[in-house]
């Protein structure tokens, strides 16, 4: 589907809610400030200098603040910008279970860079890493929706661009990551559109980004077995990759306690928004993203009123047309029954 001024609109919305989760592939990364520098001391301190003597996170929801600039210059990555000799700080986490975590640096008050090692350093080969993302100059890190497995220890470097250091403000969030499998369960609702693919003019159920507006009405205890995908699409001005979206439409009619779930073969993202104002007023309820392989649920209390419930690729990734999801948006609590004959409940008590 073709990406229309509002919902470009409502990505940077989405982007900020989310720590700038959602993001474009085809922009130049922001022009640099040459003077964005600190002013490197080098004296040392205690912990977190390299990989060996990180500073140890327990767990997470996790926050430090901290000054690069006492550190050494012990590592370096490209993403993009290459060269670096910044000094940097070194923090370790070994999860117990899958999370899916956001490694924020956005409130720093330098030219931050970060990157994340597992097990051991990989020169040129991080596990993740990110120069800009967020902050007012758009010049801070940020690493969102990485998956993080137990039986590792994950290394979060804290950097700089070019030779900047200074302080810092570290977050770091994570939500669980239960393994599931793309299985349409007899229940389930065939969401019955066909595979995107190059050219593709989305509707369908194209929601808010087509023309005109276009969603597929759903209620309340349904499981849908759906496909996405990246396609890519030639207005006249040049080819640009774009993700099918699904927008499902809910409409209640009295304030009910509402659980998303889904479970796709791709890195998925789903919303709940509010449709009351319409398109031009989009209001964002809930937005997260999960690994593909792994199930992410949302709940909301809702109150009476319209909305869209919406599936998507977590980014522009190069997911071909087709790949598979299944997800369900009950009651929360509700357990799904498989439909069934009298004559079949009868028989089991017999």
């Amino acid at each position: 589907m073709k990406i229309t001024a509002l919902v470009l609109a409502l990505v940077m919305v989405a982007a900020c809610a989310a720590y700038g989760s959602i993001s474009t592939n085809n922009h130049m990364p922001p022009r640099k400030n040459a003077g964005s520098t600190g002013t490197p001391t080098y004296e040392g301190r205690d912990g977190g200098e390299d990989i060996s003597t990180a500073v140890v996170i327990p767990s997470l929801p996790f926050n430090d603040t901290g000054n690069t600039c006492p550190y050494l210059n012990d590592y370096d990555e490209t993403c993009p910008y290459s060269g670096g000799t910044a000094p940097d700080v070194v923090y370790a986490y070994t999860p117990s279970g899958a999370e899916m975590i956001t490694i924020d640096l956005c409130s720093s008050l330098y030219d931050t860079k970060v990157y994340v090692y597992e097990d051991i350093a990989t020169p040129g080969a991080p596990y993740a890493c990110n120069d800009d993302a967020c902050g007012s100059d758009g010049f801070k890190s940020l690493i969102s929706n990485l998956l993080i497995t137990p039986g590792h220890t994950y290394y979060i470097v804290v950097d700089g661009y070019g030779t900047s250091c200074g302080e810092y403000v570290l977050d770091i969030t994570g939500i669980p990551a239960t393994p599931c499998v793309v299985s349409c369960p007899p229940w389930g609702v065939d969401e019955g559109e066909v595979d995107c693919f190059d050219q593709y003019d989305d509707t369908y159920n194209g929601g808010c980004n087509v023309t005109p507006e276009a969603f597929q009405p759903i209620s309340l205890n349904t499981t849908i077995c759906g496909n996405s995908g990246n396609f890519m699409y030639d207005d006249g001005t040049g080819a640009v990759e774009y993700r099918d979206m699904d927008w499902y439409e809910l409409v209640l009619t009295e304030e009910e306690h509402v659980e998303f779930c889904i479970c796709a073969d791709f890195p998925v993202r789903i919303w709940i928004l509010d449709g009351a104002g319409g398109c031009l007023s989009i209001v964002q309820v809930a937005s997260e993203a999960m690994a593909a392989g792994y199930e992410l649920c949302v709940d909301e209390v809702l109150p009476a009123g319209t909305y869209w419930m919406l599936v998507s690729i977590d980014g522009w990734l190069g997911i071909p047309c087709g790949v598979d999801y299944v997800a369900r948006i009950y009651e929360f609590g509700y357990t799904p029954v498989e439909p069934t004959s009298w004559g079949t409940i009868k028989s089991i008590y017999r």
